[in-house]
């Protein structure tokens, strides 16, 4: 028996250095940090320029300006309340997850320039930079985690990208830098970017499908593009006398996608606008690309049961005609 160990120990060391060492670790849990696209636990977040902007924007400690019109904000805005305590909570426990990850992987300063990385834990001790176009290869794994552990500064050169194939997904794509993180104009990216401490920011015409996030540090965006992917409902009409069904609308919402919804909808447009009747509703959203498919669930949407009685309020004046004095609409 100790021959035999002894002559399997060189085929083994072949096989570690030919395939890797990597097994999957657990999954980063983000809490309540997963609605947000832009977070700091301490400093301003700030937009130049007309941006699109997916989920919530929020800070335990500074000012939030430039997100009026013209830009697009389908989201909340949070400042210094209980929602942004409990972001700072959670977000430095998904930092603790991801540096007891082992790393798998030493990986030299600069990533890109058409490589191709399989799942793993990718480290480098000092800064780190994106150039070019780094692809991330899941291998058919929809819960595949690629986890990138930089000591120092990670910035983007202009142009760079990150291309997903084979079931990778951004919500499982970790970027966790020990400085500050630059990216430069029309950078496209994906994954949750997190200084620990750092100012994080994007150059014009960027595209994050992600989050922007800081313990320290401001958040700054560009005339950009930031989607977190986590589905957002608007415009919650609730019925009236008028009609019996309420309706809410599913922002980017798209057909070729499957909702769930607890308990069932009336319908649902080709637009993703949801009629329902009086209830509290969750959705799950299942993605659909190819072979694979990722979800993520909503917050719950809640249809009031309204008023169904026509009665008059007398608003507006005192003018029969006037709709504005009746709770539905003039009566006959």
């Amino acid at each position: 028996m100790i021959l035999k160990t002894k002559s399997l120990c060189p085929i083994l060391l072949i096989v570690l250095f030919f395939f890797g060492t990597y097994s999957a670790v657990s999954q980063i849990d983000l809490g309540s940090i997963e609605n947000f696209s832009l977070y700091t636990s301490n400093g301003a977040v700030s937009n130049t320029a007309t941006s699109y902007i997916s989920g919530d924007i929020g800070t335990d400690l500074g000012a939030i300006s430039g997100f009026d019109p013209a830009t697009v904000v389908n989201g909340s805005i949070q400042n210094t309340n209980g929602i942004t305590a409990q972001a700072n909570l959670d977000l430095n426990a998904a930092i603790a997850q991801i540096t007891a990850t082992t790393t798998t992987s030493t990986h030299i300063p600069v990533f890109g320039n058409g490589e191709t990385l399989t799942p793993g834990v990718y480290s480098q001790t000092a800064a780190a930079s994106l150039d070019g176009t780094l692809t991330l290869d899941a291998q058919g794994d929809s819960n595949a985690q690629f986890i990138f552990k930089i000591g120092g500064a990670f910035s983007t050169a202009a142009g760079a990208s990150v291309v997903l194939i084979n079931c990778a997904s951004p919500g499982n794509i970790f970027w966790l830098s020990g400085g500050a993180i630059s990216m430069a104009a029309s950078t496209t990216i994906s994954g949750n970017l997190i200084s620990n401490p750092g100012a994080v920011d994007i150059g014009s015409g960027g595209n994050i499908t992600g989050r922007m996030l800081s313990t320290t540090g401001a958040i700054s965006v560009y005339e950009s593009i930031i989607n977190n992917g986590i589905p957002i409902v608007d415009t919650i009409t609730h019925p009236t006398c008028g009609a019996a069904t309420g309706s809410f609308q599913i922002i980017n919402y798209d057909a070729t996608n499957t909702y769930n919804f607890t308990p069932s909808v009336v319908s649902v447009s080709a637009t993703g606008l949801v009629t329902a009747n009086p209830n509290t509703y969750n959705f799950t959203v299942t993605i659909n690309t190819g072979a694979c498919s990722f979800s993520a669930t909503s917050a719950n949407v809640v249809i009031n049961a309204g008023s169904l009685t026509n009665y008059w309020t007398g608003t507006i004046s005192s003018d029969w005609n006037n709709i504005g004095n009746w709770t539905c609409a003039v009566p006959s």
